[in-house]
């Protein structure tokens, strides 16, 4: 996270699960942010299911 443009933290607190209403539909993106990194859940239905990712640069920080 970042405040007046500085970072302060690069992680995040809980998870982020995000479908339509019916669960079950897809698309589906089942995540965490810890040190500057997501984890992709395999419950996810996209192709970076089951993977790590460094968290890409924000370019309005």
């Amino acid at each position: 996270m970042y405040s007046h443009g500085t970072l302060i933290d690069d992680s995040l607190e809980g998870e982020a699960l995000t479908a339509p209403a019916n669960i079950r539909q897809t698309p589906q993106c089942h995540s965490f942010v810890t040190a500057g990194r997501i984890e992709f859940l395999t419950d996810s239905t996209h192709e970076l299911a089951g993977q790590t990712v460094d968290l890409p640069d924000w370019p309005y920080a």
